[in-house]
């Protein structure tokens, strides 16, 4: 579940995490700067999952892209790179962070097929048709995978990631 109202992206713990030393370098590895602008939708809770029951290959993932389709046009050499850094530790089962692996080198394709390239005015977009999905799924083969991690390691994706 992500929050994103009620002040919860400019808590001071969010601020810590944001700021953290292995954060930072990071991102600044990555932007070749050590001037960085960082934004925050939210912060992400997730329940514990009832026994037996898979989080992933849910009829209900909420898949979707956090990169416009026209930027990515406009822009084919430019990568945003999100980030998320765990609080627990997260096990085979647990709800998490759900990514199509390789859908980002699709991410053009996707927009000029569905007629997004040009239209689409969202920083956002979620995945709505079966044709939609069996894009990704079925004819590119971009597998369906769960993050599991360390409480504090840092998962970093490319924007165009097809994820939930």
């Amino acid at each position: 579940m992500l929050i994103q109202h009620w002040g919860f992206g400019l808590a001071k713990y969010v601020w810590g995490t944001r700021g953290a030393p292995g954060v930072r370098e990071a991102f600044t590895a990555i932007h070749w700067t050590e001037d960085l602008v960082v934004s925050f939708d939210g912060v992400s809770i997730y329940l514990p999952y009832p026994e037996g029951r898979p989080y992933c290959g849910s009829e209900n993932l909420w898949l979707h892209t956090d990169e416009r389709f026209a930027y990515t046009k406009a822009n084919p050499k430019r990568r945003v790179v999100q980030g998320w850094v765990n609080g627990y530790d997260v096990e085979p089962g647990s709800a998490t962070l759900a990514v199509l692996t390789g859908s980002h080198k699709h991410h053009a394709e996707f927009g000029s097929r569905f007629g997004l390239s040009d239209s689409h005015t969202k920083n956002w977009y979620k995945l709505g048709s079966k044709e939609e999905h069996q894009f990704f799924m079925d004819e590119k083969g971009c597998a369906l995978n769960a993050v599991t991690r360390n409480a504090g390691d840092l998962v970093l994706w490319d924007s165009r990631t097809i994820h939930c």
